[in-house]
């Protein structure tokens, strides 16, 4: 298994490799240009010369992120299609002839796509981190400095307490974490049900599919929340202080812990689907 997730990874990162650098450089020239927008660089130059660089820096400052959901897709594209060649095209008849078990050749599909995914994020948030250091550091009210005094005796939060925040911390970090692995998981499953059902156009339906199913799921997850908020706001007015904190707790807390449990869900059981579908029902060319 381990050799075939090298090959795997080798794959993407023939083309990844190029695009990286090429989203943190998106997240360096877009803090240069709200910066230079900052100083009024272009005050000293000719009229013309400093509106058309002017005009210039503005888009970049604005548009900037968008380099970086492109490379976010094309990420996801080529492990989409790494995903589909290997398994349903004519390579799928020598890549389930290898010694090895269905089950290690979906693993390794999914951990190729976890490991660039994560890679992707890091690189995404090192773009970010790069940009706000360009455009804050040195500028006047900048302070990375926490202006507080130790000696101080610090007041426990009603809603959090002592640990409350760490827990809340801990549960949005898990949840960042699950909700897309869940969103990859559904990806490649849509991408097997593509090709299960149809001979000819598999990816495109697969990718269709995935879609339709991603939007179902995001609205059902969404009223779920909204819903659930609703009826705590309402039921918050109408308690008391004791109960309204114990309410807001319980949304605060409760929220990001139902979003865990419903991603985890989902992401499981679209995992011993595709399983199963892989195992049982390829349609190869």
């Amino acid at each position: 298994m381990l050799k075939m997730l090298r090959h795997d990874l080798k794959s993407v990162w023939k083309v990844w490799r190029i695009l990286a650098p090429l989203a943190v450089l998106a997240g360096i020239v877009g803090g240069i240009a709200v910066r230079l927008l900052d100083i009024d660089f272009y005050d000293n130059l000719p009229m013309m010369v400093g509106m058309l660089l002017q005009l210039t820096s503005s888009l970049v400052s604005l548009y900037w992120p968008m380099i970086l959901t492109a490379f976010v897709m094309v990420t996801l594209i080529l492990i989409v299609v790494r995903y589909y060649k290997n398994f349903f095209t004519d390579e799928g008849y020598l890549t389930f002839t290898l010694p090895v078990s269905r089950t290690q050749l979906l693993n390794s599909k999914i951990l190729m796509a976890f490991i660039w995914m994560a890679a992707t994020a890091v690189v995404c948030v090192i773009a970010y981190v790069a940009f706000i250091l360009i455009t804050e550091v040195g500028t006047p009210g900048f302070d990375p400095g926490i202006d507080t005094d130790p000696s101080a005796p610090v007041e426990e939060d009603p809603i959090f307490g002592e640990y409350g925040m760490l827990v809340f911390l801990l549960e949005l970090i898990v949840l960042v974490v699950v909700a897309p692995a869940a969103d990859v998981l559904l990806l490649l499953l849509c991408v097997t049900l593509g090709a299960v059902i149809v001979k000819r156009a598999k990816l495109v339906l697969g990718l269709g599919l995935y879609y339709g199913l991603n939007t179902a799921v995001g609205v059902v997850i969404y009223a779920f929340f909204i819903g659930m908020m609703i009826m705590l706001v309402a039921m918050v007015d109408a308690a008391n202080e004791e109960t309204a904190l114990t309410l807001a707790r319980l949304a605060i807390y409760g929220t990001p812990a139902v979003g865990i449990v419903l991603f985890g869900a989902l992401g499981v059981g679209s995992y011993f689907i595709n399983l199963k579908l892989i195992k049982q029902k390829l349609n190869l060319p």
